[in-house]
């Protein structure tokens, strides 16, 4: 399970981090990648919800809005996509 993540201005990327994981294809493991990434794009964790894991393990992806921040951004949303390496 590898995660990028990538900040968004309109429709232009503004920060992107490509995090790369071994361990086993859990929610903890996610969560904790993804904070990982926001603290390495200087950025404020969302506020994570069951619907984050569901669509992870459905979809691969997932878009936090600014309105899942507690503090304030500087982008209009957070998009993450799950991909494994090949």
């Amino acid at each position: 399970m590898n995660f990028w993540i990538k900040t968004f201005c309109g429709d232009k990327i503004t920060r992107n981090k490509i995090v790369k994981n071994t361990l086993a294809h859990t929610r903890e493991n996610a969560e904790e990648m993804l904070r990982e990434a926001c603290h390495e794009l200087d950025i404020s964790t969302p506020v994570i919800t069951k619907r984050f894991y569901e669509n992870i393990e459905n979809f691969n992806y997932f878009k936090f809005l600014k309105t899942d921040f507690i503090d304030e951004t500087d982008f209009d949303c957070l998009v993450i996509e799950q991909f494994t390496d090949k």
